[in-house]
């Protein structure tokens, strides 16, 4: 199988999912010089099958941590990134956690437990931390800022932070 980026043999296969709309993908090719591929992925697709050294070439691999992007409909992010900025303003995503579980009404507030405490059951973070870094995807994902999700939450529905097949 071959890169569809740069054609080399594929010995580990990367993925770009159907959803990810890239505009302009950007490589350095074998001579250290920026390539750039245009194209529109859209739902009825098939997926992009890249080597591993185009995917840390791109805007979709974390140089810093050294690992892919998680991918969204919206966007594409670095976990550990996210988690870094929730332990950086830790105060900052406490308060907004807080005034969730103090303003949200008892049925919604029942259901993020509900659902949280489900994500929860195998890893070894508290409920505060995994709220706050999956307020802090949101905000990355809608562009919004974390004052907005929260109101959003409290004013209309969890439903953005909770997945639908939950």
């Amino acid at each position: 199988m071959r890169c569809e980026i740069c054609n080399d043999e594929i010995r580990i296969i990367a993925v770009l999912p159907k959803r990810i709309n890239i505009k302009k993908f950007s490589v350095l090719n074998e001579n250290r010089t920026e390539k750039s591929i245009n194209y529109l992925l859209n739902y009825n697709e098939q997926e992009t099958m890249i080597c591993i050294s185009c995917m840390r070439q791109s805007k979709f691999f974390c140089q810093k941590h050294n690992q892919i992007h998680m991918g969204y409909p919206e966007c594409t992010l670095c976990v550990k990134c996210v988690i870094e900025d929730v332990y950086h303003n830790e105060s900052y995503y406490h308060e907004a956690v807080s005034q969730i579980f103090r303003r949200l009404p008892i049925e919604q507030l029942e259901r993020l437990v509900d659902w949280s405490d489900w994500m929860l059951a195998s890893d070894q973070i508290n409920r505060d931390l995994f709220l706050s870094v999956e307020l802090c995807i949101m905000s990355v994902r809608k562009n919004m800022k974390l004052k907005e999700i929260v109101n959003n939450m409290i004013n209309n529905s969890i439903d953005d932070i909770i997945p639908y097949w939950y």
